[in-house]
């Protein structure tokens, strides 16, 4: 506790008030883990190294990494380097992968709804830190729109190990739904979603009166600058969409561009006026579409201002939800890689086989015909698989740790 001490107060945890509430110290029994050394993780291969160039089949975590989810790849590695020694959690795993396994419809469907997901860890951390924006709002109510689809999907699994995979991910999936209902309402009450699809991700115009009422003006003024460049095509004779276009940018917002070509046009007109000359035409405007569009861009400036304003409230009020997107990115990270071990073990081009597990201190370990899985999936790489027996205690078992420590 001492050193989380130093650690909080290393970062000054404590002087930001956006900190509080947001975390909670929980302890980690780590007996529950194996403890692997550098050399054993080398020996065993479990993950790539530099040498290994594009194969990723050399590494289990390459082998194994199926997973359709930034979050599901984290945990796979996680896992890899922290192998359980408790009997139950490992059965437990085992049967969610049996159940996925035995099931090629559901796996399949259920690997292309993760595909869906973004990387809700990731954007937990962004409203945390006070980075989000409102496509981050959008994205999340984008995932969490899709995962009743999800739970319909898991609702397949119908054999003796669906109480399991109801307990371990159909109910905790149910209650995140319950949970991000209000944040439901508020996206869909402040977001204008008909512009998300035109990727432009702003807040209702009649969600705030005074921002309605500056949209309402920025309408009719768009209603109006059009009109003002089929005028300049017939003043001077051009062809209104092709030889005489009407654009806008940051830097002039709307003007008038013509052709190289047709510059001479422009230079017999006082009512025009040149803004510059570039390789693609002349870009020129007149004192009505300048007026114009100074009434657009200072209703423009206004209207950013007040939406920028209710854009950071409804990001705050978002941010109340970085708890349930954890738990939500947890839930979707463990059914990805588990879904990733039954996808693997399928594909398998020699089967695999479900170990008998017994409690921790008791039994023996015996693998017939046991090889690294990395082996089997090279190409011209033969390879004998051997038997091993390890009875605890006796001399045997002695020996052949310390042969297979020499080789």
């Amino acid at each position: 506790m001492g050193c989380v001490a130093v650690i909080v107060k290393y970062l000054e945890m404590l002087s930001d008030d956006s900190n509080f509430s947001r975390f909670h110290i929980s302890t980690i029994d780590l007996n529950q883990y194996m403890k692997l050394d550098a050399a054993a993780v080398r020996a065993l291969n479990l993950l790539p190294s530099s040498l290994d160039g594009s194969n990723k089949s050399v590494s289990l975590l390459g082998l194994l990494n199926k997973c359709r989810t930034p979050q599901g790849k984290r945990l796979l590695g996680q896992w890899i380097k922290q192998p359980l020694l408790d009997e139950k959690k490992i059965e437990e795993r085992l049967n969610i992968v049996e159940a996925f396994f035995n099931n090629v419809v559901l796996r399949q469907t259920v690997q292309e709804e993760l595909k869906k997901f973004p990387d809700f860890s990731r954007i937990a951390k962004k409203f945390q830190k006070n980075r989000a924006t409102l496509q981050d709002c959008v994205r999340v109510y984008q995932a969490v729109g899709r995962m009743q689809e999800l739970v319909t999907s898991l609702d397949g699994c119908q054999d003796d190990h669906r109480p399991l995979i109801n307990e371990l991910f159909i109910a905790p999936l149910q209650g995140l739904t319950d949970d991000f209902s209000k944040y439901i309402e508020l996206i869909e009450t402040t977001i204008d979603l008909d512009q998300v699809e035109n990727h432009e991700f702003l807040i209702k115009p009649s969600f705030d009166e005074g921002l309605q009422e500056c949209r309402e003006k920025m309408d009719e003024l768009q209603q109006k600058i059009p009109r003002e460049l089929n005028k300049a095509a017939n003043e001077l004779g051009l062809e209104a969409g092709k030889t005489i276009k009407l654009e806008t940018n940051n830097q002039f917002g709307y003007y008038l561009r013509i052709t190289r070509k047709e510059e001479k046009k422009l230079r017999g007109s006082k009512k025009f006026t040149t803004l510059d000359t570039r390789k693609d035409g002349v870009r020129f405007t007149n004192s009505v579409l300048r007026q114009l569009n100074d009434q657009f861009q200072a209703l423009k400036q206004s209207y950013d201002d007040t939406q920028s304003n209710l854009a950071d409230e409804v990001i705050k009020i978002a941010s109340g939800y970085g708890e349930p997107m954890q738990l939500l990115s947890d839930t979707l990270a463990k059914l990805d890689v588990l879904i990733s071990f039954s996808h693997v073990a399928a594909c398998a081009p020699i089967p695999y086989c479900r170990p008998k597990i017994l409690p921790k201190e008791q039994g023996s370990v015996i693998l017939t015909a046991a090889r690294h899985p990395c082996l089997e999936v090279q190409d011209e790489i033969a390879f004998i698989p051997n038997d091993v027996t390890l009875n605890r205690g006796t001399k045997q078992t002695a020996d052949c740790i310390a042969n297979l420590s020499s080789n």
